[in-house]
């Protein structure tokens, strides 16, 4: 599938790092991020994202894949307000499965589609400064 918008909701190592990768594998996707404004300047700067905003229903209007790359306690409290994304792909980064999952489940039933994830990589330094297109290779 391809995607013509891709939201990334946080914009640290993690959702720096997808936006790195989407455009290192050659997506030609638009990559929208969602966060501060300190943190979206950072994250243009660094080339993560193609444009960003502190404003989630512009950030998600017309995505095609959601990406929440936020602590869990974040992820929990925007899937709801993820309702309208009824086309889009969701998944999350969040290290714990069970309450996201059942978040979602509650949010959305079937629509959109909604794939937990948790990609087992990292560093030893957080921020979209730090942010690596290479940092899910080999990674489960």
């Amino acid at each position: 599938m391809n995607f013509e918008k891709v939201t990334i909701v946080g914009l640290g190592l993690i959702g720096g790092s997808w936006g790195l990768a989407l455009k290192k594998c050659g997506s030609g996707a638009r990559r929208v991020g969602f966060g501060r404004a300190p943190t979206l300047v950072r994250a243009l700067a660094v080339d993560a994202v193609d444009e960003g905003t502190d404003d989630l229903g512009k950030a998600i209007q017309g995505a095609d894949l959601i990406i929440l790359a936020a602590p869990v306690g974040a992820i929990l409290d925007c899937i709801p307000r993820l309702r309208d994304a009824s086309k889009a792909l969701v998944t999350d980064v969040g290290s714990t499965k069970r309450l996201i999952c059942q978040r979602a489940r509650e949010t959305f039933g079937a629509d959109p589609l909604f794939l937990g994830g948790h990609p087992l990589a990292g560093k030893e330094r957080a921020g979209v400064e730090n942010a690596d297109a290479t940092l899910f290779a080999n990674a489960r």
